[in-house]
């Protein structure tokens, strides 16, 4: 196993001249890890996260790992979190909030004291489990590939082991570890695939994990090709405005695989149902769904992607010069301005003897008017929308901004004629958009 490793990480990496920051809990895996590391005198040190959720199971965790790194003269980095609070308060499963509490602190000490490389004990059956989840959830391609060896600065030069490899190898060095019972707990999706569903599988097939070693090469070199085409067809379906993703129906239906190719572009997004978004395909513009953290909403002659936004409104007093949120824009008392020094779209000169402060910055909302620059009537906004043919997402996202309750500036498109800077005025109150 020891030669195997060393050619496998030679071909990870230029491990002779790379630093390693090592993820070490105390399991076999990674005490595994820590010894081939070890073995070949390589320049690394050690991370190990206490989660507080096994007791004094996890103090005994911390204090075997921390007396191993003494013993054998490696920095020793601990972090420990209230794991259960943090899940409980960001409504997130636990297994999810470690996951995301760990790779956040092991990027911070990468970058703090500039290691190469955060290397993972994550092996071969770790690969199968993730795939057969994924499965579970319902994937594309991309996700029967397994786990990547090297994903930006973290390597897994374990992943061609299995666990009985790795059990094998222990057992041989008499490495001592430690054993985390959570790992036996049902309760977790994980465990009951490696528990249950995998054995099953070997029952079928004893050589299940040579079979599937077989086919997960052979995904990954199909998903190197599909990939590749499905990039090329999204920039040819795609493009972006601002911060909304706008896909072309009519590029989109002359694909070869349309219904395949819609699934690759909104995956991204969070979005699985793919029968009921592309069912929309040939519905009413207005069809709109939600994912964690975007909405997408049939429009036209396109189906737009953005992320989500709420209800927003701020108060603006003239002493401001910036605001950050929701919208970023410079604010500026100008004396004596002449109209021939500014004509950007995206600015508003307004008349400021006619502004009452604090102004106002809120979504626009049914029933909103105003009076156009250059007209005498009323608009509803909702009829400008249209005249100026917005997209849905355009309409969510657009903002106003309003002087006792009445609106000068549709913001970033168009200012009230009573409120428009007039030559030979003293002041003028420049927004400006950034």
């Amino acid at each position: 196993m020891k030669n195997k490793f060393i050619k496998y990480l030679e071909e990870i990496v230029d491990y002779k001249n790379s630093s390693f920051l090592l993820a070490v809990s105390g399991g076999v895996d990674s005490m595994v890890l820590f010894k081939l590391f070890q073995e070949y005198s390589l320049n690394f040190s050690v991370a190990h996260c206490n989660f507080l959720l096994r007791g004094n199971e996890s103090d005994e965790d911390e204090i075997f790992v921390k007396e191993v790194c003494e013993r054998f003269n490696h920095k020793f980095y601990l972090k420990k979190f209230e794991t259960k609070k943090i899940a409980s308060e960001s409504s997130v499963s636990i297994q999810m909030a470690a996951r995301k509490l760990r790779y956040n602190w092991f990027k911070n000490i990468l970058k703090k004291y500039k290691f190469d490389y955060l290397v993972t004990a994550h092996h071969f059956n770790d690969s199968v489990e993730t795939i057969l989840l994924n499965i579970a959830r319902g994937t594309g391609v991309s996700g029967l590939k397994g786990i990547p060896t090297k994903e930006n600065k973290i390597i897994r030069p374990l992943l061609k082991f299995t666990k009985n490899e790795i059990s094998d190898f222990a057992k041989k060095n008499r490495i001592k570890f430690r054993n985390d019972n959570s790992n036996n707990d049902v309760k977790y999706r994980r465990n009951r695939v490696r528990n249950f569903i995998i054995p099953e599988f070997e029952n079928l097939n004893p050589g299940f994990f040579e079979s599937i070693k077989s086919t997960i090469n052979n995904f990954q070199s199909a998903e190197n090709i599909y990939s590749n085409f499905i990039n090329n067809e999204k920039i040819r379906c795609c493009n972006h405005n601002d911060d909304t993703l706008i896909i072309n129906i009519k590029a989109l239906m002359i694909s070869i695989e349309p219904k395949t190719l819609l699934f690759e572009i909104i995956n991204d997004y969070g979005f699985k149902d793919i029968d009921s978004v592309y069912n929309v395909i040939d519905s009413q513009p207005g069809k709109s769904f939600y994912s964690k953290n975007y909405v997408l909403i049939r429009d036209r002659d396109s189906i737009c992607i953005s992320k989500l936004f709420s209800k927003q409104s701020i108060n603006i007093t003239d002493s401001c010069i910036f605001i950050n949120h929701p919208v970023k824009m410079t604010l500026q008392l100008a004396h004596k301005f002449n109209l021939k020094d500014e004509k950007i779209k995206s600015s508003a000169i307004l008349s400021y003897n006619k502004l009452k402060f604090p102004l106002t910055l809120r979504n626009w909302e049914s029933g909103d008017w105003f009076i156009p620059s250059g007209m005498k009537g009323k608009k509803k906004l909702s009829d400008y929308f249209i005249d100026n043919k917005f997209s849905l997402i355009e309409k969510q996202k657009c903002y106003v901004l309003c002087s006792n309750k009445s609106i000068v500036w549709i913001v970033g498109h168009r200012v009230d004629e009573r409120y428009k800077f007039v030559e030979g005025e003293e002041k003028a109150y420049i927004c400006r958009i950034n």
